[in-house]
């Protein structure tokens, strides 16, 4: 808690991804995904097969990069993240 405000650890704002860009199979896996997760919170994420699950956890370990939106992690920019963590020793 930040003065009386919970901060979220976990933003995706308008999260899409598509596989195959440019192709005849373009396909669109996650699109305009937003919520944000507080540090205590516990959250699942359910759905049938296919409908882009593994797709969005990818994007939060660093293995994807959305084809648009923004992924916040502590308030910075996960992009920011990955290049911090990618230049510490």
């Amino acid at each position: 808690m930040h003065g009386g405000l919970t901060l979220a650890i976990l933003v995706c704002e308008n999260l899409n991804y598509l596989y195959n860009v440019g192709t005849p199979f373009e396909t669109a896996a996650i699109e305009n995904v937003n919520f944000s997760a507080d540090k205590s919170e516990i959250i699942g994420i359910i759905g049938h097969t296919g409908s882009g699950k593994s797709t969005l956890i990818q994007h939060f370990n660093g293995l994807l990069e959305p084809t648009s939106g923004k992924i916040f992690v502590n308030s910075m920019a996960f992009t920011t993240c990955v290049k911090r963590w990618s230049s510490s020793p």
